[in-house]
């Protein structure tokens, strides 16, 4: 059981980091300017999106282990 939580709390380290960085990126393209910051700026946000979810689903019901 053991060896199965460390990999779970890896996974919802990589969610967190991968949610942070992509968050990062969509505020600095925010800022930016062209045509090449908004494409950047549409792929953050979907990235945010898909590190979300994904850290959602990593965490079941309140009460249930």
């Amino acid at each position: 059981m053991g060896r199965q939580n460390n990999a779970l709390a890896r996974k919802r380290s990589l969610a967190k980091l991968g949610m942070s960085l992509s968050l990062g990126a969509l505020v600095v393209t925010a800022f930016a300017g062209g045509k090449r910051a908004k494409n950047w700026h549409i792929l953050a946000g979907g990235a945010l999106v898909g590190f979300s979810a994904w850290h959602h689903a990593l965490y079941g019901k309140p009460g249930r282990s």
